[in-house]
């Protein structure tokens, strides 16, 4: 599709087409999409649109695994004159999460929910909270479970149908088998898996097959989990998602050595 000449680029089809093909997991064309966009935006001095890509950018060099990337790349989007700061927060949240710096995480994560329920926002203030579970998570907080299953439910209410847009569906997974909810983490695991067979998305297939192999850990059947951890990593060869690919063999890991 080609854009008019003077078309907004924040609301054409290059930014669509840069967004589709981050979510299907496709970070080397989606890179170069992006990238080439962004030049545009300098060129034409769309502020706007830049901080757009940018926030864009930023998650996609954080699933590629290079969160000191997406952290700067937050911070730049943060530069500029955007009401809606608390979008490049989260994400610069996220990503010093997974460097390792949970206060500053903590911190631009909190800021970034009470900046945008106040402009309610319920769309950024989710993420912000997703942030904040991942963090809990991390720190073995049992909080993690309610915080993010519920938000989890308030989002398929809303009919959610695209699992890349929410990616903590497996933080809930997780933290919900963490605390033994083994049936409300049945409940969101048949929802990622159905929608990651149903739009073919790689990375949801991947992270899926891992929360199955947690779940089949927690009740005791270790062939399946094994089983399930295999799968997922079969799906991790063709995503370049290195952390989660980490996440995996972590749990692969865990559940044989507690096999012997």
């Amino acid at each position: 599709i080609e854009e008019a000449s003077g078309c907004q680029i924040a609301f054409g089809p290059s930014l669509i087409k840069g967004f589709v093909l981050l979510s299907e997991g496709r970070l080397g064309v989606a890179r170069s999409e992006l990238e080439g966009l962004l030049r545009r935006a300098d060129e034409e001095g769309d502020e706007y649109a830049r901080i757009i890509i940018l926030q864009l950018l930023s998650h996609l060099e954080w699933c590629a695994g290079r969160p000191t990337q997406a952290a700067a790349l937050a911070v730049d989007a943060l530069a500029g004159d955007d009401p809606t700061q608390y979008a490049s927060l989260h994400r610069k949240a996220r990503a010093e999460a997974t460097l390792g710096d949970l206060a500053t995480a903590r911190l631009d994560a909190e800021n970034a929910r009470e900046l945008a329920e106040g402009a309610k926002d319920a769309i950024h203030a989710a993420h912000a909270h997703a942030v904040l579970g991942f963090l809990e998570l991390s720190s073995g907080d049992a909080e993690a479970a309610d915080r993010l299953a519920d938000l989890a439910d308030r989002l398929l209410a809303m009919g959610l149908g695209e699992p890349a847009i929410f990616p903590f569906f497996p933080d809930a997974i997780e933290a919900l088998v963490g605390v033994g909810d083994l049936e409300r983490a049945e409940a969101l695991l048949g929802w990622l898996e159905e929608r990651g067979r149903s739009l073919d998305r790689t990375w949801a297939l991947a992270a899926g097959a891992r929360c199955r192999g947690l779940v089949s850990s927690a009740r005791g059947d270790q062939v399946s989990a094994l089983a399930a951890f295999d799968d997922s990593l079969a799906h991790h060869a063709r995503l370049p998602f290195p952390f989660e690919r980490g996440r995996t063999l972590l749990a692969l890991g865990q559940t044989r050595r507690r096999g012997k």
